[in-house]
């Protein structure tokens, strides 16, 4: 990570996600993907993480797991009405942090 800041001449980036993944990773692995996301928010090298899917399943969880700061999914206007769940569920987690 620390030659792709310097490539880009910064300190940090503002969003590393993860993108489309099969399976989320396991937030209690120590040498897991998401605990090397952390360490990397820790150190100040990246400020927010996130996670990208295309199964809502796993869009869901991500969300309901409180471990990202962003959840992409595609939504338009066709969606269906389980996939619009998934802004409800972002909504509910945003609300719990602003209280």
């Amino acid at each position: 990570m620390q030659i792709s800041l310097k490539n880009l001449k910064t300190d940090y980036v503002d969003i590393l996600q993860l993108h489309n993944p099969d399976i989320l990773p396991d937030p209690e692995d120590p040498e897991g993907l998401y605990a090397g996301l952390r360490e990397a928010k820790k150190k100040g090298l990246v400020r927010f993480i996130g996670i990208t899917n295309h199964k809502i399943k796993n869009a869901m969880d991500a969300a309901a797991s409180g471990l990202y700061d962003t959840v992409q999914f595609p939504l338009s206007s066709l969606s269906a009405d389980i996939d619009l769940r998934l802004i409800e569920e972002c909504k509910k987690k945003m609300w719990a942090l602003l209280q």
